[in-house]
């Protein structure tokens, strides 16, 4: 169960992973799709208020749809009969939605990985009233295993979840198929690219944050280009590029998938992503396998890799100034660029490449299950 390709994300590139993975000997996995008709709608919210900003017709689709996949999964699971339900999910609606599937699988006696994705959990969790913070609880409870990106949301799911039950799982990185690409750096000699990736939510990836420092760095280094990959709302930001006239130092690409994907990303020299609220961003690491410094905020499990002035910098989320300020010395400082980069590819290499991770969910499946020739698990979200 989950958004397949063509959807676009961090939970549809997860589960293509594993799809793809060597886990594909030991275990037979079942998909079950459950991605809507809403890929493409501009959200600048992650939160409930999101139903409000997607239209009343793809809203009704968006309903019927879940309602058909939460009808059908009962049967999936009578006529399959998996070992495990791979549950992915984020917060607000994407959590109650995912919950259902949970409590299904418990009817059916399923044993259940509860996978939380994205950011800002914390905030859904203590901006809930106690009552709804008592439900979060339960479904929890339920779960066989919670799942969590890093070693700091497992702190915060240790204050309402049991510590036994959570496991670590990063994000990865499948490092081969991105040394396949040489580092470039820089789209020509004579500019430097810096990369912002991001589909949805705006506001949230801190998007107009970064219109504000265009202005800034500009003034100081003209042969400066910022590239945008995967943004919505094109419309909107090019009102704003005029406004601002920084047209000539921007460009806009639209969703990338592949090796055209990697290769912007092995041409550009710089990695920006002033969050508000992440998980562990996947495009973060892919900028880092391809060996590019990483400027970004301390949110989710971002401040547990990236070590400030070691391959990439840190700085307050909103602090538009001080994003320019980084911009600009890794900009002038190309040996700095450089020895941050190297210093991210290894990282990768050691921590999240695609390997290293897929054997820690092979262990944690391993803890589920009773020894079976071909265990059946049933991914998504």
């Amino acid at each position: 169960m989950g958004p397949l390709p063509p959807t676009v994300g961090g939970i549809t590139t997860f589960i293509t992973s594993i799809l793809d993975s060597d886990l594909n000997k030991k275990y037979r996995f079942i998909t079950f799709g459950t991605e809507r008709p809403t890929v493409g709608i501009v959200r600048d919210v992650s939160d409930y208020t999101v139903v409000f900003q997607i239209g009343l017709f793809c809203l009704i689709k968006s309903i019927v749809w879940t309602i058909s996949h939460l009808l059908t999964f009962p049967f999936v699971l009578f006529k399959n009969r998996p070992d495990i339900v791979h549950v992915c999910t984020a917060s607000y609606w994407s959590f109650w939605e995912n919950a259902v599937y949970v409590l299904i699988s418990e009817m059916f006696s399923k044993k259940t990985f509860f996978h939380i994705h994205g950011g800002g959990f914390d905030e859904f969790y203590k901006n809930s009233n106690r009552f709804v913070k008592f439900l979060i609880r339960k479904i929890l409870d339920l779960s066989d295993k919670v799942i969590v990106l890093s070693s700091a949301w497992k702190r915060f799911f240790t204050n309402f979840t049991p510590e036994n039950k959570i496991a670590v799982l990063e994000n990865f990185v499948n490092f081969s198929q991105y040394s396949r690409f040489k580092k470039e750096g820089g789209l020509s000699k004579d500019t430097i690219t810096v990369l912002f990736v991001g589909g949805v939510g705006a506001k949230e990836k801190g998007l107009y944050d970064i219109f504000k420092t265009i202005p800034i760095v500009i003034n100081r280094c003209e042969n400066i280009l910022f590239l945008f990959v995967a943004c919505s709302s094109i419309e909107k930001f090019n009102t704003i590029r005029e406004k601002e006239e920084i047209a000539s130092h921007t460009k806009f690409l639209g969703y990338l998938h592949g090796d055209e994907k990697i290769r912007v990303f092995s041409e550009s020299d710089i990695f920006i992503l002033p969050s508000y609220s992440e998980g562990l961003p996947i495009t973060m690491l892919e900028a880092m396998v391809t060996g590019l410094p990483v400027i970004a905020t301390p949110v989710g499990a971002i401040a547990e890799i990236i070590e400030d002035g070691v391959n990439g910098f840190l700085v307050k989320a909103g602090d538009y100034q001080a994003l320019a300020e980084k911009i600009v010395i890794l900009a002038q400082e190309r040996k700095l660029r450089l020895k941050m980069g190297q210093n991210n590819i290894e990282k990768i290499k050691k921590e999240y490449d695609k390997n290293v991770v897929i054997a820690k969910l092979d262990n944690e499946y391993d803890k589920l299950l009773e020894p079976k020739n071909n265990p059946i698990v049933v991914v998504g979200r």
